[in-house]
C-alpha cells in the first residue's frame, strides 16, 4: 500500500507538476497576487506538438532555475511580426481577444522573427508587463516544460485550460 502511494505520488510530480503563477504578464487569467496554482502536463508534449494558443510553463532559456507562464503564439518555421501591436503570423493578422491591450511601442518595437523548425514564439497576455520572446527571442522546444492543463488554486478560479481556437474567430 505505501509502495502504490509513494509510486503515484511521483508519477503525479513528474507527469503533472504543479506551479506558482506570479506577477502581471498574464492578467487577466491569473491576478498576478502569486496566490495562484497551475497543474502542468507535461505528458501530453510527448505524443502531440505544442499548439498555437497553449498557455504553456516555460524555463528561462537565459537563467533555467526561473520558470515563466506564456501563451504560445508562434510555431517552428513560421514568421512572426508585430506592428503596432498587432501580432502576424507569416503574414496573417492572429485576433486575440484575450489581450486587453495591445502592446505599446516602448515595450515593443516593430520587428519580425523567422522562427527556426525547433522554436517557439511566446507572449504574456499582459503584453505591457510581459518578459517574453519580444525581449529573450524565440524559445527552443527543450526550455517548454508542458502545457498549464488546470488552475486549482484559489479554489472559487477552479477551471481546466483550453486550447485556444484561432479558427472560431
Amino acid at each position: 500500500m505505501v509502495v502504490s502511494l509513494v509510486a503515484i505520488y511521483i508519477l503525479m510530480n513528474v507527469a503533472l507538476p504543479r506551479y506558482i503563477v506570479e506577477g502581471r504578464s498574464m492578467q487577466p487569467i491569473f491576478d498576478g497576487q502569486g496566490n495562484e496554482r497551475v497543474m502542468v502536463n507535461r505528458v501530453e508534449y510527448l505524443f502531440v506538438e505544442p499548439q498555437r494558443g497553449d498557455i504553456v510553463v516555460m524555463e528561462n532559456p537565459q537563467d533555467t532555475s526561473v520558470y515563466y507562464i506564456k501563451r504560445l503564439i508562434g510555431l517552428p518555421g513560421e514568421t512572426v511580426t508585430m506592428d503596432s501591436g498587432r501580432v502576424f503570423i507569416d503574414g496573417e493578422q492572429i485576433q486575440e481577444p484575450y489581450v486587453l491591450q495591445l502592446c505599446q511601442k516602448t515595450v515593443c518595437d516593430d520587428r519580425t522573427w523567422e522562427l527556426s523548425i525547433n522554436e517557439y514564439f511566446v507572449l504574456g497576455d499582459n503584453r505591457n508587463a510581459s518578459h517574453d520572446s519580444v525581449a529573450i527571442g524565440a524559445v527552443e522546444r527543450q526550455y517548454i516544460i508542458g502545457r498549464a492543463w488546470i488552475h486549482y488554486w484559489p479554489p472559487q478560479d477552479w477551471k481546466f485550460f483550453p486550447h485556444h481556437n484561432y479558427n472560431s474567430e
